[in-house]
């Protein structure tokens, strides 16, 4: 026979014909026969395999396990004279496969032999015959044929039933075989209608025995051996290759009804489908499964991911679907959705969370996850390795597709549910499952530009279909869902979904708003407690979609006008309707809190499980809306009318705590568990509204409320022991510690409250058995001293604190710095890095008579002796830290007139106790203290550099700690090397002061500091260009920015020391000026704080600098270059321009005939515009001298040869017009002064 030959026999298969003398219920000595499958090397062999009569039963291959497994669990519950009625079925059903191969055998054969017409007519209608034998013995109903003749798509009547009584293993078996018979018909290669009719019937009969297997019984039975033990990955696999080839295949070319080719290809996909559903959860134990959630395997695991995709979603899916995109007028819209059901039913499964069993998940707690398939069709960008090894990004021809088949079939679903048809819900799992993909890759590290592309799917038709939806009363049940998928919708396009703001959160008179017209409803609802409707159940979904809409409005540039000024759009009717839709949720979620606290209140709050978890979801979601409106918000200018809605929020907030600790606290025998539970998930639900709200930037309200007599039960409740107990006390102190943290003048507006808040402390402190709480203790301290540090500027301050603190706090903190417990000792130091001048005056210094202060060291050095001492490392970092911060508050210059009470030698001895102890810190094993140590010595240099003019009194000890400080810059620890360059800036100045004398290793030092310093900012301009040597991971490119950042500053101060300059190497002041100069040419593609770094380094040097460079370097020419360059480009950094013109007019005073000539010849290298620096001239009026040099420089042979005649013509015309006129000449005495002055300030 020509052609293909027949399949390779599997594996798996094992023969025999003898089945029907066999018993099923005395079998317990003999292995069980298995389903015959056919397929042999060629079609003799074929044919003999199938007429033997006596062949013995191959056993089942132990990479597969058993054919067999015991009946399904329901079974094992039947009678014994039930037992061998499900025997008696299953063979039965074996019969009729070996029947149907041999019946398919023959129709082969005849063609083959080349029969009579009437021998291949036989054959066909015995394979009609055994197909409606097969069909009667799997299937129950009144006609158990008519999954032959109308497929499971186009069933309306329902899903065809497997008699109960087969079992999980037989269908599996027979399922299998079907699938080997249909590809035995498919390399046939014979092309006529009834080949096409069997393969039909065939798969049909596939689709429902694989749909009937109950695959999750792997997952929830406990017992090992009730899996199905052949369905295994390797077999899996093989089913999948199968069906590939089927979908694949040729046989309705040039024959065959389009429909019935549809028709087949739809069932054989839903065949897929199932083969995937079961790949993704076949093989896990429940245990395992505990263990790797997040690393649950994927569908067809043997394959791979790409594998997977490529086969089954590049190469079958996508092209089947894309047929029906072309438009064919003959299909209805019903018609597609059921013929699509099975490949959109692949794509879902290989898109969908990991996490997820069925359908959508509705849980609104769990972090979404992605699969490595989803990964693999929907990432943004895909990489290429070329045949050199390098790799090559380019868009993922896939996500557009499949975002467009997905599309397809959601407006299909939606058309059939304006029709009043039911909405398919595989349109909702398909879109579910893509946005839940699209949105992780937007928050992960996959996320790019491209990731946002809003014309993958047009998001205002979804969002105007979920909104259509949500309007439908009989579409209730189905909210949830529609719900989910808005709040994915806003997560995957936040931007293009913001656009839609108007069709869920605005009302008109006209139309009214679906998400909060269910807030509404809930909120009049839940006083009759009315938990089980489905609008009570769409409630968690509607808050929940509700702030995840919220946080996708751009309300900086809407409302706020806190965007730039080309960008701002505030104010107008826009605005005003933006503010109105706003107050109309705030209102709504204001209307729904007061309810949850009448509720609440109630003395008969309900004890029914499923009642409390409803309310608990809705408190939930609830609260994270309250929390979204209250911290972000704007409340400036015309927005002040959201102010009080917001602080109305908070104090309801407040109130549903007070009211929850209160019930908590005094619950009687006769309170539930379930009652008990529900009322600590609303204190912490909400008081998770006031802390976030205290903790933001935008704690206006939370301050407002606080400020007010409303919230004097909070504070009192919050600072009364009796009103908790040991389960609430955690909750207690972390909403104490905000409230001292971000409004600590709460606490003080009564002695009482401080005096209690002070007892607090000392009794958390002094809990000599728990080191958790001495901790909390601590933690207390310091929250309320570093609110305290940060309203100082606000006026806040009095005696009565200043007594608390030297009374109460600063004993316990000094008792706490000899705790056994690290953690108590590091949140110690901590506390103490956080009290103000006056608390050290205290601390530190003591009246002995005569205007004399005594000084006690002791505090001090306690804090010294950990930073070297302790043997824990975090207790170590945190007491260098610590030094640094005491030393600002300490030598520091301020305006508070307590400077006056230190005096130089106070002074002299604080900077040498500190310089000791951080000279052995600097050399800890410990990269963190290594790096608080060099924050506490520039912090030290910084103090004494702005309080003594002169360095005289202490540059000695600053000198010893220069060399150490430089060895740091070469630190394998980024942050390290980061306050290593800081500390540099500082230190300098005590060892490069024009007052101190240099010697030739200072010298030294400092030429290699400026080239370190220039390496590791052309280090981070060669990874902006992406030339960098090594490819950088995400964390040393930040650390290399933040290098270069500090080095552009550092570099400008030590550029500053006019002293050095005799010295000053021309080649390293080339290559330090080079790498300044890049950082303005490279502005628009770096980090612009480098940039601004660099331009403000460059423009505080010296006059004397530039001059003593013109005669030695190219550097002028390169710097008149960038500037000009920089100033003629239209889309330059428009922050920098001043500086950088300020730069040009120094560089130009100081510039020479060599100068220009180097800005004219380096135009290739650096380009810019000559007509425009011409132009600038002309607008500027350069001085006579200036053009008198730039007319000697285009004169000369060199620049003749690179310049057009016209331009130099130009120049030489502008210097005689201005010779003529009597123009000022430039001179080295009265140079040109720039704009702006001369000092840099401590950029870091």
């Amino acid at each position: 026979m020509s052609g293909r030959q027949a399949p390779q026999p599997s594996r798996w298969d094992g023969l025999s014909s003898s089945a029907s003398s066999s018993s099923f219920a005395s079998s317990s000595g003999r292995r069980r026969q298995q389903l015959p499958t056919g397929g042999s090397s060629d079609r003799g062999t074929h044919r003999l395999q199938n007429k033997g009569n006596g062949q013995s039963i191959r056993p089942a291959s132990s990479a597969g396990g058993s054919w067999r497994r015991r009946a399904r669990a329901s079974n094992d519950a039947c009678t014994t004279h039930q037992q061998p009625q499900a025997a008696a079925e299953d063979e039965k059903a074996r019969e009729a496969v070996q029947q149907l191969q041999t019946s398919i055998t023959t129709i082969l054969d005849a063609n083959i032999d080349e029969g009579g017409e009437g021998s291949r007519d036989g054959g066909q209608s015995l394979v009609h015959r055994s197909l409606h034998q097969l069909a009667c013995s799997l299937f129950d109903g009144t006609d158990p044929t008519k999954c032959i003749d109308r497929p499971p798509c186009l069933n309306e009547a329902g899903p065809t039933k497997i008699l109960p009584n087969i079992s999980d293993d037989v269908i599996w078996e027979i399922s299998y075989s079907l699938l080997r018979q249909m590809q035995i018909l498919l390399q046939s290669e014979q092309n006529n209608n009834d080949i096409h009719q069997f393969i039909l019937g065939l798969s049909s009969i596939s689709s429902v025995c694989l749909q009937s297997i109950n695959h999750d019984q792997q997952r929830t039975q406990k017992e090992q051996s009730t899996r199905i033990k052949a369905m295994t990955d390797l077999r899996l696999c093989e089913c999948a290759t199968i069906l590939l080839d089927l979908l694949g295949g040729s046989f309705y070319d040039g024959g065959g009804a389009n429909d019935d080719a549809l028709l087949c290809k739809s069932t054989l996909f839903s065949c897929l489908a199932k083969v995937l559903a079961i790949s993704s959860r076949n093989g896990l134990a429940p245990a395992a499964e505990q263990k790797n959630a997040k690393e649950r395997r994927g569908a067809l695991f043997l394959w791979g991911a790409e594998k997977t995709v490529t086969l089954i979603a590049r190469q079958a899916v996508l092209p089947f679907l894309e047929q029906f995109a072309e438009g064919d007028g003959d299909i209805s819209t019903s018609m597609k959705v059921n013929y699509c059901r099975g490949a959109m039913g692949c794509l879902h499964l290989l898109l969908q969370d990991p996490n997820v069993e069925e359908g959508i998940d509705q849980s609104l707690d769990r972090n979404p996850q992605l699969s490595r398939h989803a990964s693999a069709i929907l990432a943004p960008l895909v990489v290429d390795v070329l045949h050199d090894g390098r790799e090559n990004q380019r868009m993922n021809p896939l996500r557009p597709r499949v975002m467009k088949a997905i599309m397809m079939y959601w407006q299909w679903s939606c058309q059939m549910s304006e029709l009043g048809e039911q909405l398919p819900p595989l349109a909702l799992k398909c879109m579910a499952a893509a946005l839940n993909a699209i949105s992780v890759l937007r928050k992960g590290k996959a996320h790019t530009k491209q990731s946002a592309n809003a014309s993958e799917i047009d998001v205002a038709t979804v969002a105007r279909h979920v909104q259509s939806m949500l309007q439908r009363e009989d579409l209730q049940s189905l909210w949830p869902t529609y719900l989910n998928i808005l709040t994915l919708l806003c997560s995957a396009y936040p931007s293009a979904s913001a656009n839609q703001w108007h069709l869920f959160l605005e009302r008109t008179p006209a139309k009214g708003s679906p998400l909060l017209s269910i807030i509404d409803e809930r909120s009049a609802a839940l006083e009759g407690d009315t938990f089980e409707d489905a609008a009570w159940v769409a409630l968690p979904s509607a808050l929940h979609a509700t702030s995840t809409l919220l946080s996708a409005l751009p309300l900086s540039l809407w409302i706020s006008g806190e965007a730039r000024a080309s960008m701002r759009i505030a104010g107008g009717n826009f605005a005003s309707r933006v503010r109105n839709a706003l107050l109309g949720v705030m209102n709504c979620t204001l209307g729904l809190m007061t309810a949850t606290k009448s509720h609440l209140s109630h003395d008969q709050l309900s004890s029914d499980s499923s009642c409390a978890t409803s309310l608990e979801s809705a408190m939930m979601q609830h609260s994270a809306l309250a929390a979204r409106l209250c911290t972000s918000l704007p409340f400036n200018g015309e927005n002040s009318i959201l102010l009080q809605p917001a602080s109305n929020i908070v104090e309801c907030a407040g109130d549903i705590y007070v009211q929850s600790v209160k019930a908590v606290s005094s619950q009687t025998p006769s309170t539930s568990e379930v009652q008990n539970a529900l009322l600590r998930k609303a204190m912490v639900h909400f008081g998770t509204v006031i802390v976030s709200c205290l903790e933001s930037e935008r704690s206006t309200p939370a301050n407002q409320w606080l400020a007010g007599p409303s919230s004097y039960e909070f504070i009192g409740v919050l600072l009364n022991d009796e009103s908790w107990d040991s389960s609430t006390s955690k909750d207690r102190m972390k909403m104490l510690s905000s409230v001292a943290k971000q409004s600590p003048s709460t606490l003080t507006r009564e002695p009482f409250n401080l005096a209690s808040f002070c007892d607090v402390c000392a009794a958390q402190c002094q809990s000599h058995s728990d080191a958790e709480s001495r901790v909390t203790g601590m933690q207390l301290i310091e929250s309320f001293l570093l609110g305290r540090k940060s309203s100082v500027a606000e006026g806040f301050g009095d005696a009565m604190i200043a007594s608390a603190v030297s009374e109460t706090f600063s004993p316990l903190l000094l008792a706490a710095l000899e705790d056994q417990s690290a953690a108590v000792r590091a949140r110690t130091v901590s506390s103490m890095g956080s009290l103000l001048k006056q608390d050290w005056v205290d601390l530190l210094l003591s009246d002995v008579g005569d205007d004399e202060l005594s000084v006690d060291w002791m505090p001090f050095d306690s804090i010294l002796h950990l930073c070297s001492s302790d043997k824990n490392a975090n207790v170590r970092s945190s007491s260098c830290k610590a030094t640094g911060d005491i030393c600002t508050v300490c030598i520091g210059s301020d305006d508070t007139g307590e400077s006056e009470q230190i005096s130089d030698a106070f002074v002299l001895s604080f900077a040498c106790k500190i310089c000791e102890a951080m000279m052995t810190a600097l050399t800890d094993s410990n990269a963190p203290t290594r790096s608080m140590a060099l924050f506490a010595i520039g912090n030290t240099a910084l103090a004494l550099k702005e309080r003594y003019p002169k360095p005289a009194p202490l540059y000695h000890s600053m000198q010893e700690m220069f060399r150490p400080i430089c060895t740091c810059l070469l630190d394998k620890d980024e942050k390290v090397a980061a306050n290593a360059i800081r500390s540099i800036s500082h230190v300098a100045y005590f060892v490069y002061h024009p007052d101190l004398d240099i010697d030739s290793d200072a010298q030294d030092v400092y030429t290699s500091l400026l080239s370190a310093l220039s390496d590791k900012v052309h280090f981070a301009l060669d990874d902006a260009v992406g030339k960098s040597p090594r490819e950088l991971t995400w964390k040393q490119r930040n650390g290399a920015k933040k290098h270069a950042w500090g080095s552009c500053t550092t570099l400008g101060m030590l550029l500053g020391c006019t002293k050095m300059y005799p010295g000053f190497d021309g080649a390293v002041a080339e290559s330090v000026m080079s790498s300044l100069f890049r950082c303005i040419e490279l502005s628009s593609v770096i980090n612009e704080k480098i940039a601004a770094a660099a331009t403000n380094a460059l423009v505080g040097l010296p006059i004397a600098l530039w001059q003593h460079l013109s005669s030695r370097c190219n550097s002028i020419g390169r710097g008149l270059a960038t500037c000009f360059g920089f100033l003629g480009e239209t889309k330059s950094v428009a922050s920098l321009r001043a500086d950088v013109e300020a730069l040009a007019k120094m560089l130009l005073a100081s510039a020479k005939k060599a100068d220009f000539c180097t800005l004219f010849l380096i135009q290739d290298r650096v380009p810019f515009s000559v007509e425009y620096f011409y132009q600038w001239l002309v607008a500027n009026d350069a001085e006579a001298g200036v053009l008198e040099e730039i007319a000697a420089a285009v004169s000369s042979p060199e620049v003749e040869q690179v310049l057009d005649v016209s331009v130099v013509q130009m120049f030489l015309s502008r210097s005689v017009k201005h010779r003529r006129e009597g123009s000022p000449c430039k001179s080295d005495d009265a140079p040109l002064s720039p704009d702006g002055d001369d000092e840099e300030g401590d950029e870091l």
